[in-house]
């Protein structure tokens, strides 16, 4: 009995350590691993929610050879960039022996070997502690809706109406945000014929939907149509990355993708390992060996940063290429 007691004991006491010794999160899957996750390539892992320190701490790389370590994509994923020595690190959850972390000054982040940095002096700046609002999507712009009759007057020759089950019963305000950045197609029908075409970044009012696609009046305009509404979007993208940004490419350069563009405009300096110049190259999609350079951007020369993919950013530099450049080899201050 003594010694059944005893072991009960020793049970609990080590319950007691583990959950002294295992970090505590201020996370939930559904509001702050997004808004961290904001801040990463898309290619990078989430992790656990349970996984996400209490507050970001910072570190620095300490390689054993003394120039760089591996970023990768996930705890023993593939590499997408790397971190040079002494760089710090900011660092926001652990996980399977390996730390997520964004390299300071840089647009560089991903899972690290936790062995391979150490604590570093300093506190966490403001401008990488995560909001957890970032990540809450806002609600979109409404309007009065509109009765079938009301409608019915709106819509040109040939334009299909919808059906009393497809109308909204709040319409909705929406972007055109269209694949090449020029303009989208309004068509009679869904999947229909054009009837008219409307440009990159107008407003739209949404009446009804179906089968993918939004019955929309132009703001300011007599434009009615149906227009697909993987090209509608609920916040406008003016003043921020859209494919407006990404027109006359060389040929072959990569054109970024919806989600792949930053949210906000970053301004950056070419900092390269050997003072002179980096690469630009033609697509972040390829194998390292199988991209071609197009260019390059010289040391110190700033670079408007559009997008990011795999580690790499779309940029245009100061000279006017746009290409993909690799993201450690850019940093906010020189």
């Amino acid at each position: 009995m003594k010694k059944t007691l005893t072991r009960i004991a020793a049970f609990l006491l080590a319950l007691v350590l583990l959950s002294c010794a295992a970090p505590v999160s201020f996370a939930d899957d559904s509001s702050v691993v997004p808004a961290l996750m904001k801040r990463f390539d898309s290619r990078v892992v989430r992790p656990k929610a349970a996984s996400v320190l209490d507050e970001p701490v910072r570190m620095a790389v300490r390689s054993r050879y003394g120039n760089l370590i591996y970023v990768y994509s996930s705890p023993s994923g593939a590499v997408i960039s790397s971190a040079k020595e002494g760089s710090s690190v900011i660092v926001y959850a652990r996980q399977n022996g390996y730390a997520l972390g964004l390299v300071e000054n840089t647009l560089v982040g991903g899972w690290m070997s936790e062995k391979l940095l150490v604590e570093a002096d300093g506190t966490v700046p403001d401008s990488y502690r995560i909001d957890p609002s970032a990540a809450i999507r806002p609600a979109p712009e409404t309007a009065a809706p509109l009765s079938l009759a009301d409608l019915a007057s709106l819509l040109g020759k040939g334009v299909r109406a919808p059906k009393e089950s497809d109308l909204l019963s709040q319409a909705e305000i929406r972007y055109v945000e269209s694949t090449y950045g020029n303009c989208i197609y309004a068509l009679n029908a869904p999947h229909g014929s054009i009837v008219s075409t409307v440009n990159e970044g107008t407003k739209v009012t949404v009446y009804a939907r179906k089968s993918g696609f939004s019955l929309a009046r132009v703001d300011g305009s007599s434009v009615t149509g149906w227009m697909a509404d993987m090209f509608l979007e609920p916040v406008s993208r003016e003043g921020r990355p859209n494919p407006s940004d990404t027109l006359a490419l060389k040929k072959d350069v990569y054109r970024p993708e919806k989600g792949e563009y930053l949210d906000e405009y970053q301004d950056m300096v070419v900092k390269s390992n050997r003072g002179v110049r980096i690469y630009v190259l033609n697509d972040p999609k390829k194998d390292p060996d199988e991209r071609e350079i197009i260019g390059y951007a010289y040391e110190q020369e700033s670079c408007r940063v559009i997008a990011r993919v795999n580690g790499l950013l779309f940029v245009i530099t100061e000279s006017g290429l746009k290409g993909w450049v690799a993201a450690e080899y850019l940093v906010f201050e020189y």
